[in-house]
């Protein structure tokens, strides 16, 4: 699927794929919106977005991944590693976030502002304090390209 809009930032959909499993709860992630922000010699924040209504509520994965990233397979979970992962659960601030603890990311090619693709897996503990769940994120798919305007 391609779509266009003008840079920064890009939204596609359907392009984030995964199997989310907190506690007892099971979710299969397939994402209604990805906004890929590229900021300038820093990083690419990437935020994929699943809408379910009845009752509405918004799922969140994203990644923080430097613009000296290259294709390969980089680590997630620890201080050094240098791309960023998170799950947010609905009705939830950024606060009680899932980070990346363990896990693992692949890129295929290079990832740029305009196209993404790759797998990924990682385990993600809760910020919250007396509710530490571990979030586990598995067959995770990157699969974003898009065009932009001109």
């Amino acid at each position: 699927m391609k779509n266009t809009i003008s840079p920064p930032t890009v939204v596609a959909a359907r392009e984030v794929v995964a199997d989310i499993s907190v506690l007892h709860e099971h979710l299969n992630f397939v994402s209604s919106s990805v906004t890929i922000e590229g900021r300038p010699g820093a990083q690419l924040v990437v935020r994929a977005n699943q809408t379910v209504f009845a009752p509405f509520r918004i799922y969140q994965i994203s990644f923080y991944i430097p613009h000296t990233i290259k294709a390969g397979t980089h680590p997630l979970g620890s201080e050094e590693d240098e791309i960023l992962a998170h799950y947010l659960p609905p009705n939830t601030n950024q606060t009680d976030s899932y980070n990346a603890i363990s896990g693992s990311i692949t890129f295929y090619e290079d990832p740029t502002a305009t196209r993404l693709r790759g797998t990924f897996d990682f385990k993600g503990r809760r910020f919250h304090e007396e509710h530490p769940e571990i979030a586990d994120i598995r067959n995770g798919t990157l699969n974003v390209e898009v065009e932009t305007a001109k």
